[in-house]
């Protein structure tokens, strides 16, 4: 990923680049709902799921 920043403007559509950010965001969010259901049904620590997110 690192090396999309060295490529110069307008290389890769914006469209795409939205498109990549919000595939991210979007299984991060849905690992971050995984370890809070964890967390609801005892099975998981908070101090542990948070870790686990901010890894």
């Amino acid at each position: 990923m690192g090396r999309l920043k060295d490529l110069s403007a307008g290389t890769i559509p914006q469209h795409l680049l939205e498109g990549i950010e919000r595939d991210v965001l979007s299984g991060i969010r849905e690992y971050a709902a995984s370890r809070a259901r964890d967390v609801a049904c005892g099975a998981e620590a908070p101090e542990l799921a948070a870790l686990r997110v901010a890894d």
